[in-house]
This record gives structure tokens, C-alpha cells and sequence, in this order.
């Protein structure tokens, strides 16, 4: 009604009381109100999303012990797909199978905002997203290659072919995720770029909470399809075939540790 009457001068002592009365009976703008006038209708926050992926290091210095010991403690237990290897029937009481090689890789994200705060009364303030970065991306890559392959050997060559499958898979799912990825995070930051009128410390966190919410179910997604992926990797028949190469070279060096009860057959991850 004030914008109105500003807008309309309208002369005449009689109209000027009636005005002076509703605008003496009118209440006081709200928070809400107050902040159309003392803060920015919207804001265009500075926002940088990195992919990354980094190539993996080779590492052939660890044993078959070594590298089972690291296979056992990211997995948790034994795939059972590994019954079998080479065409070979592996017992339950044989399940403590070998690893000829293996790869680690971590999905990582990181995320750094920033946020603008104008006070406009007594724990009060303007709150906005000012800078988002948000990197996500694959990090920390290792093939590992068992020491007792000989090195450049057919065997050798084959372990290796097979654990760069890992890392392509991994390469593949975030090159076609990426335009997914930064759509998400992009609708979350401007969400959350709207001014919002309140406390700003709880202000902050809650828009930090949302951002982070929304990354985190990025990060889980991806993962998951990560997991299936590379499970389609570690199949039986990829691990039959790696048994039959090399002119049984292969297959002999996993009977020849099978023979082993501590150790098992082999394999490649």
C-alpha cells in the first residue's frame, strides 16, 4: 500500500487524513520485506568443479602374500566367483585364494564454500553463497603386480593388461558421469545462492548442509555404479582366460602356490 501512495500523489486535505490513518495502523515491514529492500534480489556465486583422475603408479615389489593381505582388507571376504580359475574346481576348504595382481583407487570429493553475510537488525542478517569449489574425481591409483611374475614375462604382461581394465572402467564411469555431476551440484548452488533473511550461523550451516547432502548423494551414486562396473571386470570367464594364456604359464604359477595350503590359487583383480 506505502509503494502505491508513492506511486499516486493524490492532493486534498480530507484524502490526506484518511491516508495518514491506514498508513499509522499499518505494521512494520517484515524480515522479509526488509530484506528486498537491504539485500540483493539474487546472487551469482563464484563456482568451480573440478573432475580429476589421476593416472595410476605401478608397483611390482610386493609378494603374493602382500598383495592378497591388501585384496583381503578392501573386500572384506572372498569373491566367490574365485571358485574357480583356469578351469580348475577349487574346494571350500581351498578358498583362501592368491592375487596375482590388484588395483586401489579411491573416489574422493572436496568441497570449500564461502558465504556472504549483511546484518540488517539484531541476529539478523543476509546470508548467501558467495564461492563453491567442488573437486571430484578418482585419486590415489595403483596397479600392483605380484613380485613372483617375472617381469615383461607373458604372465606378467596378462596381469597387467587385465588390471588396466580397473582403471578404464574407472576413467569411463567419470568421463560419462561428468555432465550429470556438475549439473547436480550447479542446481544444489543455486539453490542455495537465493538470499535467505535469519540467523547466519545457522543460516550457513544449513546451506552448507545442503550442499554437502547433495554432493555426498553424488558421491554415493557413483560409487555404487562404480562397484557394479568393476565387478563386471572380475569375472569368471576373465579369469579363465587369464589361467589358459601364456601357454599354461600362467595356470603353472597358480598350481604351483594352489600346492601351498596357506596360499591358494591365483588370480587377477
Amino acid at each position: 500500500m506505502t509503494i502505491l501512495m508513492k506511486d499516486k500523489r493524490v492532493r486534498g486535505q480530507a484524502l490526506g487524513l484518511i491516508i495518514g490513518v491506514c498508513l499509522s495502523m499499518a505494521s512494520a515491514p517484515s524480515w522479509a520485506e526488509e530484506a528486498e529492500i537491504a539485500c540483493p534480489a539474487n546472487n551469482h556465486a563464484n563456482i568451480t568443479i573440478d573432475l580429476v583422475f589421476e593416472e595410476p603408479e605401478q608397483k611390482f615389489s610386493l609378494s603374493l602374500r602382500e598383495i592378497q593381505s591388501l585384496d583381503n582388507e578392501a573386500n572384506g571376504k572372498i569373491n566367490p566367483h574365485l571358485s574357480r580359475m583356469g578351469g580348475k574346481q577349487i574346494s571350500s576348504k581351498e578358498m583362501a585364494t592368491h592375487t596375482l595382481g590388484l588395483t586401489s583407487g579411491n573416489l574422493v570429493l572436496d568441497q570449500s564454500t564461502s558465504f556472504s553475510v549483511r546484518q540488517i537488525g539484531p541476529g539478523r542478517a543476509c546470508v548467501y553463497l558467495s564461492d563453491l569449489k567442488v573437486t571430484f574425481g578418482f585419486r590415489q591409483h595403483v596397479v600392483y603386480v605380484a613380485r613372483e611374475l617375472p617381469r615383461r614375462s607373458c604372465p606378467f604382461n596378462e596381469v597387467l593388461k587385465h588390471e588396466a581394465k580397473h582403471v578404464d572402467t574407472d576413467r569411463r564411469l567419470l568421463n560419462e558421469k561428468a555432465t550429470w555431476i556438475k549439473n547436480e551440484i550447479m542446481n544444489a548452488a543455486d539453490k542455495v545462492s537465493r538470499v535467505q533473511v535469519g540467523h547466519p550461523d545457522a543460516l550457513q550451516q544449513d546451506m552448507q548442509g545442503s550442499l554437502h547432502a547433495t554432493i555426498e548423494r553424488i558421491h554415493d551414486i557413483v560409487q555404487a555404479e562404480r562397484r557394479e562396473r568393476q565387478a563386471e571386470v572380475d569375472n569368471p570367464a576373465e579369469y579363465a582366460r587369464i589361467g589358459r594364456t601364456c601357454n599354461g604359464q600362467t595356470q603353472e604359477i597358480v598350481d604351483h602356490f594352489f600346492q601351498k595350503p596357506d596360499i591358494g590359487a591365483g588370480r587377477s583383480r
